[in-house]
């Protein structure tokens, strides 16, 4: 019987095959990415790490990437290369049609989690969030805190949060923006939405 991971994997190696055939110029400027060595190499960011995209396949670090669910969300961002701007209009992913039961979910538990580790230090989510690379929201949402998250150079993520009151414990909300499925699968968002979760709060 076939492990997850092993499943993980021949995905991530499928897409491989069709990501490393892009026209990389092509690909980079529609991503947001920019090139380096003479056009052979895509560099972007995803969650603060840069990675880079070699006609070998996917490196971090001068090392291939062996994280089966990194390459799988990058090779589907390249090759998607999203033509339809952004919106600006903020929704959480239960707001796409096609989103299984478990992408919201794992919407819900990425917030819960948030607001229990930063409920008692609104200081210390405003440093984490700082230093993956977000600046605070100009528009503040009606938060105690709102800032915006490039998970992608071209998938922004809307963090809003309440302190703890009288009456309510802290709470915490994510937004993606209304046009994001044309540039990442939904169902792959979701899990980056878990990562940079786990990344925000981690130690």
């Amino acid at each position: 019987m076939m492990d997850i991971r092993d499943n993980y994997a021949l995905v991530s190696g499928e897409l491989e095959k069709e990501a490393v055939r892009l026209d990389f110029e092509q690909a980079a400027d529609a991503v947001g990415g920019r090139l380096r060595d003479a056009e052979s190499v895509i560099c972007l960011e995803m969650l603060g790490e840069t990675f880079e995209m070699h006609r070998k396949g996917l490196f971090v670090d001068d090392e291939y990437c062996e994280d089966s669910w990194a390459k799988i969300i990058v090779y589907d961002y390249l090759q998607r290369q999203g033509r339809q701007p952004l919106t600006g209009d903020r929704v959480g992913l239960g707001h796409f049609p096609v989103t299984a039961s478990y992408v919201k979910a794992f919407h819900a538990a990425a917030e819960r989690d948030i607001a229990a580790a930063f409920g008692p230090s609104l200081d210390g989510l405003k440093r984490r969030c700082a230093g993956m690379g977000g600046e605070e929201a100009p528009d503040k949402l009606d938060a105690d805190f709102s800032c915006v998250i490039p998970l992608l150079p071209r998938v922004p993520l809307t963090l809003c949060f309440w302190e703890a009151d009288e009456d309510f414990g802290a709470s915490c909300k994510l937004f993606v923006d209304a046009n994001a499925e044309n540039h990442i699968d939904i169902e792959y968002l979701a899990y980056l939405v878990q990562r940079f979760a786990a990344r925000l709060i981690e130690v």
